[in-house]
């Protein structure tokens, strides 16, 4: 009889680096949108989640760090895949939809942001200068519920789950 484990697939670590982007939508209907230094156009908040760090956190600490506004997580409503991306690795990019909880603009990461505004949907969509992709993906997805951090009581010991998205909430 063959060992169950033989044929236990072990990656080697890292095989895959994480990272999140960030659609605010403000109550005048503004998406929050950032401009890194040295590229052309604009492109949607966000950035790498660090090891061990829980998605929800990431997303809130890049917004914070890029835009100086405070947010709260809503819903993943997007990801994306790309191999090979940066060290030759697989990247997983999740899309998630916050809520904005301050409205002021101030870039705390000066040394990557070169600006950061409040536009109108419809002037970035319409901008080709801002990623077709980008583009694409809000006309998709800018409003959509998508999937919400759900709590479950049984998830508890050793193997507890550090977040849960599904489509009920």
């Amino acid at each position: 009889m063959r060992c169950p484990f033989e044929q236990a697939f072990v990656p080697f670590i890292p095989t895959h680096t994480v990272g999140a982007g960030v659609i605010v939508i403000n109550d005048a209907g503004e998406l929050l949108v950032v401009k890194e230094r040295g590229t052309q156009g604009f492109k949607l908040p966000g950035g790498h989640v660090d090891n061990a760090e829980r998605i929800q956190d990431s997303i809130e600490r890049e917004v914070l760090e890029e835009t100086g506004i405070e947010s709260k997580c809503e819903s993943i409503v997007a990801f994306t895949t790309r191999h090979p991306y940066q060290f030759g690795k697989s990247n997983i990019h999740f899309i998630c939809r916050m809520t904005a909880l301050t409205q002021r603009i101030n870039i705390l990461d000066t040394a990557e942001i070169e600006d950061a505004r409040w536009v109108a949907l419809p002037a970035y969509l319409a901008d080709e200068s801002n990623s077709l992709s980008n583009r694409q993906l809000l006309k998709d997805v800018a409003f959509s519920r998508g999937l919400v951090a759900t709590e479950y009581s049984a998830n508890i010991g050793p193997h507890k789950k550090q977040e849960i998205f599904t489509t009920t909430g």
